[in-house]
């Protein structure tokens, strides 16, 4: 929590969004709970609290125009990623509270991904950084293939890759899912 206050927490997230977007932008506009139409957040000019995003184009694909992000929050407001991508008029897609019609996306989820993170440990004083890649199952939908992922006890399956870690110092092995390189 201190870390994250502090700032000395690095974190990137990526996303599909609809459009295409320049090479790399940042937003910064403020935001505020939206009380009406909680837990939605809104730009608000004059009550808000500043908040700030860089992104930065990965690729676009014009079949189905949606552009993969790196999405990096320097402050850390709530649904901040979400309600900037749809100030700008590109929201993510499959966002069921900003997106204008997230159903016409192939995914049942939000297509926003915690991809990276980084940050010294608070006792031992080594970096430690931790990678997850996401595919969003993009070349399955351009071949009209149906997601294969299965059901267990509830909990739905994917076949996404296991996140990748790396620090400095330390044991060889983070926990389950969690690989070092």
């Amino acid at each position: 929590s201190k870390m994250f206050q502090a700032r000395t927490i690095k974190k990137y997230y990526i996303a599909l969004i609809q459009g295409k977007i320049q090479a790399e932008v940042s937003v910064e506009v403020p935001l505020i709970t939206d009380w009406e139409n909680r837990p939605r957040q809104m730009v608000h000019f004059e009550l808000g609290k500043q908040a700030k995003t860089i992104f930065q184009l990965m690729k676009y694909d014009a079949e189905t125009d949606q552009s993969r992000v790196r999405l990096e929050p320097v402050t850390g407001r709530s649904h901040q990623l979400r309600v900037h991508m749809m100030h700008i008029g590109h929201p993510i897609m499959g966002d069921k509270l900003y997106h204008p019609e997230p159903a016409t996306f192939y995914l049942k989820r939000m297509a926003l991904h915690a991809a990276y993170l980084a940050f010294q440990h608070p006792l031992k004083m080594h970096d430690i950084e931790l990678y997850s890649d996401v595919e969003f199952k993009e070349y399955e939908h351009k071949r009209n293939i149906v997601n294969p992922a299965s059901k267990m006890d509830g909990i739905r399956k994917t076949t996404t890759r296991p996140a990748k870690a790396k620090f400095t110092g330390g044991r060889s092995k983070l926990g389950t899912g969690l690989y070092l390189t």
